[in-house]
């Protein structure tokens, strides 16, 4: 499967008001799952079980550190730009099908009425803020979620390693402190500057290899445990502009 580049920012009437979000497929992986039978297993959180959907492709259930964290995403299909690729702090790979064409993402997604509603187009409660459906190529994906500078993510790993001034000095030796680091300086977290920088991009690309088995939060039994690195190059953070 050949996919050229296209990309979706999440709308903005999208609205999360907790840690968890399910990003699956309409038909769930082309599955025998249903809207009542997919949330119970994912309310289990049992690993073996969990692991089994991520090993078929089913769906990614997401656990962040705070409410409405990945709101602000990125959804890419095909390759990532070269400071796309050079930018990214923390990384959580799995493994997507999606024979329908319609990705799915789900504020929630631990009960019956979060899936019911939203397959029949009703939303969760009535509220349709709550998920989005986004057209995407067939095929079977490797889906990554991929956390920047100024996403909750990658606040919370600055604030246990080095010095972010030395890494930036060392990298880019006369160039001018950006503000977020400034921020960080200052307050020990990024704060507001997320409204004004990419946080997180969810990146599709046909799949080839079987990506290794994620690590679980195992308070959860979701997914959440993200694998960090440190860019060769400090990053300066990607304005939301860049996808205007």
């Amino acid at each position: 499967m050949i996919v050229e580049r296209c990309y979706f920012p999440l709308p903005k009437y999208f609205f999360c008001d907790g840690p968890s979000y399910v990003i699956t497929s309409s038909s769930f992986g082309g599955s025998l799952l249903t809207p009542e039978t997919l949330p119970e297993l994912l309310q289990n959180g049992d690993e073996k079980v969990i692991n089994q959907l991520l090993e078929e492709g089913i769906c990614l259930p997401l656990f962040f550190p705070g409410d409405c964290a990945l709101d602000g995403a990125i959804f890419i299909v095909g390759d990532l730009t070269p400071i796309e690729e050079q930018e990214w702090i923390g990384r959580i790979q799995s493994k997507l099908k999606i024979p329908c064409g319609k990705l799915l993402v789900v504020c929630g997604g631990g009960s019956p009425e979060d899936f019911e509603g939203v397959i029949a187009g009703n939303g969760i409660n009535d509220y349709t803020d709550y998920f989005c459906v986004l057209d995407v190529p067939k095929g079977d994906y490797l889906v990554e979620v991929l956390a920047y500078v100024s996403s909750m993510s990658v606040d919370f790993y600055f604030e246990e390693n080095e010095p972010l001034t030395e890494w930036f000095y060392r990298t880019r030796p006369g160039e001018i402190l950006p503000q977020w680091l400034e921020t960080f300086q200052s307050k020990g977290y990024i704060g507001e500057l997320s409204d004004q920088l990419l946080t997180y991009i969810v990146h599709l690309t046909p799949l080839i290899d079987e990506p290794s088995l994620l690590t679980l939060i195992s308070e959860i039994g979701w997914c959440g445990e993200f694998e960090f690195r440190r860019p060769e190059i400090c990053p300066r953070g990607i304005p939301r502009s860049y996808y205007a």
